[in-house]
């Protein structure tokens, strides 16, 4: 009997602390299906000028370039840089900002952050000021041509959309757990971003204003999180950020090794950035782990299930009415991602693997705690 109250007990917590999620998580697919976001394009700003900056670390050129000249067939005249390594021999159809195997960030920051902050500041130098806006992504992703429209009027010094996949099938259940990426950027980015607080923010899409980010610079001497903590810099300097209503299009990992690195390198960057995070934003560090510890724990209620149905055993009905909601909410949100991708398959195959693509991500969490990545190195992935 001891042991079944410790059962009931425990499930309840957890029952009651996602719970939460699984409200706000319901709430932003319903506004999403019934209030798609549509940009409303303002005219554009008198003079403002917009540059695409992708940093590569060399080992992805034919995609950088099917980046670049889907950007360029849009038809804005937008000026496009790629930040690189001495060592990166390849000529991109852009402007190249080389970063000197000899440069060091004064604050230490290595890798993609060093090469960003030193990519920041040579823009900074060659002029690029107030009137221009920096479109950052990453080298396996692509903003849309309404993204890019939006900016020229957008009315922020800075922001970000929501991201979609642009290329699957690669990894079945890598695809299928970046479904859940797509839900909770619908979510939560749009929510946060809508009330100009960014609690979460990726680096695919990131929107600055150069000089705001001369002067925020990447240069935080953390292992990683330089998205999300460029972002939270520019809201506490007083900037305002904002929401962009149109996507940036990524690439799920194309293998089970990639996808484990991929999840890792953010796991670990949140955590060793956390003094950081910390001083910046209180309120967004516990509410990043707030979804680290709960996040997975949807599920629960199907257990709760087995006890009350097969086992007979007694669970409050309170409980047992918001684990089912979570466990309903859980359902929806997989199948919300998967929705995007539009096509029965996906939608078919995740209602088949739900619980196979939980544990295989949260799997990830658990795995990286005993195999932690190196803390001078930054893991790349395969991309497409």
């Amino acid at each position: 009997m001891v042991n079944l109250l410790w059962l009931e007990l425990v499930s309840a917590v957890f029952v009651s602390m996602y719970f939460p999620i699984a409200l706000v998580q319901t709430a932003g697919i319903v506004r999403g299906l019934l209030f798609p976001p549509v940009p409303t394009f303002l005219p554009p700003k008198p003079g403002r000028r917009i540059i695409t900056v992708i940093c590569t670390n060399g080992q992805n050129p034919d995609v950088v370039q099917q980046i670049l000249a889907r950007v360029q067939s849009y038809g804005f005249p937008i000026e496009q840089f790629v930040i690189k390594e001495e060592s990166d021999t390849f000529t991109y159809a852009a402007r190249a900002i080389v970063v000197p195997k000899a440069y060091r960030a004064p604050k230490g920051s290595r890798n993609k952050m060093r090469a960003l902050h030193y990519g920041t500041l040579w823009l900074a130098e060659k002029g690029y000021g107030r009137e221009t806006y920096i479109i950052f992504m990453d080298d396996d992703s692509v903003v849309t041509r309404d993204y890019v429209r939006y900016v020229y009027g957008m009315p922020y010094d800075a922001g970000q959309g929501m991201i979609h996949l642009r290329a699957v099938g690669h990894h079945l259940l890598s695809t299928l757990s970046d479904c859940i990426r797509v839900t909770d950027c619908e979510v939560f980015c749009r929510q946060f971003n809508r009330g100009h607080v960014p609690r979460i923010a990726h680096g695919e899409g990131l929107v600055v204003r150069a000089d705001v980010a001369a002067e925020v610079g990447w240069d935080y001497g953390t292992y990683g999180a330089e998205d999300l903590l460029m972002a939270l810099y520019v809201y506490t300097l007083g900037y305002r950020f904002g929401f962009i209503p149109a996507f940036v299009e990524i690439s799920p990992p194309t293998s089970r090794q990639d996808f484990f690195k991929q999840r890792r390198r953010w796991l670990f960057s949140f955590f060793r950035a956390r003094a950081v995070i910390r001083e910046v934003s209180p309120l967004t560090f516990y509410f990043g782990i707030y979804r680290y510890i709960l996040g997975w724990t949807g599920f629960i209620g199907i257990y709760l299930l087995v006890i009350d149905y097969v086992l007979r055993l007694p669970i409050d009905p309170l409980v047992f009415s918001m684990s089912a909601f979570n466990l309903a909410a859980y359902f929806v949100a997989y199948q919300y991602g998967a929705a995007s991708l539009r096509s029965w398959k996906y939608s078919l195959e995740m209602l088949a693997l739900q619980f196979v693509v939980a544990f295989y991500e949260g799997g990830t969490v658990i795995l990286s705690v005993f195999r932690p990545p190196s803390k001078t190195s930054f893991e790349v992935i395969r991309k497409v």
